[in-house]
């Protein structure tokens, strides 16, 4: 399990999204379910959790369990 603070920056597939702390971007896996009830865009700051998922053929992701939305006053 890993949690990681950063920004949801866009969308690239079904369940596909980038997601980025700021100095590096990775991809991040998340189901539909898993997205809060409210609209998030990519200047909202949030912490992902989930899990690394390590492929033979394409590029290492996280499958997101959760996220939280910050709080805009919470600095980093």
């Amino acid at each position: 399990m890993v949690g990681l603070l950063g920004y949801i920056l866009r969308r690239i597939g079904r369940e596909k999204n980038i997601f980025s702390n700021g100095t590096a971007e990775i991809g991040v896996e998340i189901d539909h379910d898993d997205f809060p009830k409210q609209p998030i865009n990519e200047k909202n700051r949030v912490e992902i959790r989930g899990g690394v998922d390590k492929h033979l053929f394409k590029p290492t992701d996280i499958d997101v369990d959760q996220i939280i939305v910050l709080p805009a006053n919470q600095g980093g």
